[in-house]
């Protein structure tokens, strides 16, 4: 069995959604703003994050495999949740 995952494993609109995802996050770089590359996504993130949550975890990592753009942007999304996490805490003290 491949490690790819088939561009026919899902329906097509998850694939034209994943895509478009995998296009905006392979053009994130270290110096792209990331408020600029959320209003790109507004439209694809809560598809994204229902269609990723209910994927076995064998079947994520194929994605992530076969679509290093729609990784970025999870990666940057981490990124970002740790980052306000930070300065929420630091707003505490």
């Amino acid at each position: 069995m491949s490690d790819q995952v088939e561009t026919n494993t899902y329906y097509e609109p998850d694939t034209a959604m994943l895509d478009k995802v995998n296009l905006i996050g392979m053009n994130i770089t270290d110096r792209t703003d990331t408020n600029l590359i959320f209003l790109d996504l507004i439209p694809y993130l809560g598809r994204l994050t229902n269609f990723l949550k209910n994927l076995p975890a064998n079947d994520m990592a194929k994605v992530f495999a076969k679509y290093e753009g729609v990784k970025r942007v999870m990666q940057m999304i981490e990124r970002s949740a740790q980052q306000l996490e930070q300065e929420m805490a630091e707003g505490m003290h």
